[in-house]
């Protein structure tokens, strides 16, 4: 399936209980965050755009109106590099159902010589890490984009994950994927000249 449409589905990686303590601790890290914009923004120390010194760091992106202000009450759009800041995202990224996943596919896409040794063992680079509280009613979080660009990379060998916290409906702005559009030519090394 992975071969012909360039996606999975993988529902209910996360036990309840697990699913709740997450929650917990994102909107806690999310509250704060919004509390030192909110403060900040008295002394007009808070950058709209991010937060944070470098990528050494969580850093925090405010939500925009149709304007590019931000929105009043200012509001999270994306903490970027939430594993650095999350425990709890740290055990998902680990949690054998998604690790699992990934480095088999990662695993199938390496040629044979560059697999691991004897052990078998592959290790794959978690990078990248985000969280977008979306609020009910939004519109989303992302418009269409090719994650390569994003990433900076036309390498193949990524693997791009979204885990939903809450159940999403066709409705209500879930993950919409072009089905074997990784097939395209122009997708992946074939769009390096447009980076």
């Amino acid at each position: 399936f992975f071969d012909r449409e360039g996606y999975l589905v993988l529902p209910g990686i996360l036990l309840p209980s697990h699913l709740e303590d997450l929650l917990e601790e994102l909107h806690a890290i999310q509250a704060a965050a919004e509390a030192q914009a909110v403060e900040a923004a008295a002394t007009s120390s808070w950058d709209v755009n991010h937060s944070g010194a470098d990528s050494n760091q969580c850093t925090f992106a405010l939500a925009r109106d149709s304007r590019g202000e931000p929105t009043h009450p200012l509001q999270l759009h994306k903490a970027q590099g939430i594993a650095l800041k999350s425990q709890k995202v740290q055990q998902l990224l680990r949690s054998p159902p998604l690790a699992t996943a990934a480095a088999e596919l990662v695993r199938r896409g390496l040629p044979s010589e560059s697999l691991p040794g004897r052990d078998g063992r592959l290790e794959v680079d978690a990078f990248g890490t985000k969280f977008f509280p979306v609020p009910a009613g939004s519109p989303g979080s992302v418009s269409w984009h090719d994650d390569n660009y994003y990433f900076g990379t036309t390498r193949s060998h990524t693997v791009s994950c979204a885990v939903y916290l809450r159940d999403v409906r066709a409705r209500s702005g879930c993950l919409r994927v072009l089905p074997g559009s990784h097939h395209d030519a122009s997708v992946g090394s074939g769009r390096e000249r447009l980076y």
